[in-house]
């Protein structure tokens, strides 16, 4: 069982730092901004979230027509720069990269953070699909407030 669950965490692991790879690709390519995994990088993705969720479909019969391709579509995007963003919570922070089984719908990729648990993934979702949510600026912030409680909590300095 221990083997087992290892095994899935690897696979979800390597597959969140590919999404995150190709977040990378993807401003670069598309949008002609570098990413690196700073905290100010958080910004140009918010903007890229901004212009993602304006070119999804929004009239009703585009989406009637095209619904599970939109969704699929949206769960992509929110894949890989969810990855990102957790990606660059987790090398701030450390942690790893975990799949939550959901009794509807596709299992919850969540990023367990030391000291709290980020759902990065449905709050990259949220964002693209409906437009609203917090962005991933504040959503790091309000983590890292979090972390230093955490840390003066323990006596951690670091």
């Amino acid at each position: 069982m221990t083997s087992r669950m290892s095994s899935q965490s690897l696979t979800i692991a390597s597959a969140m730092q590919a999404n995150a790879e190709l977040a990378v690709t993807q401003a670069r390519e598309r949008y002609q901004w570098q990413l690196d995994y700073s905290v100010e990088s958080l910004d140009r993705v918010d903007k890229i979230i901004d212009v993602l969720h304006v070119e999804l479909p929004k009239s009703f019969l585009a989406r009637a027509l095209k619904r599970a391709a939109i969704d699929e579509e949206v769960w992509t995007m929110a894949r890989t720069w969810g990855g990102y963003v957790g990606e660059t919570f987790r090398r701030s922070w450390g942690g790893r990269w975990k799949t939550v089984p959901q009794p509807e719908g596709p299992v919850d990729i969540v990023l367990d953070l030391p000291f709290a648990r980020c759902h990065v993934v449905e709050q990259a979702r949220w964002r693209i699909a409906e437009g609203a949510g917090e962005r991933m600026t504040e959503i790091y912030a309000s983590l890292n407030r979090q972390h230093q409680a955490a840390s003066t909590d323990t006596g951690d300095i670091t």
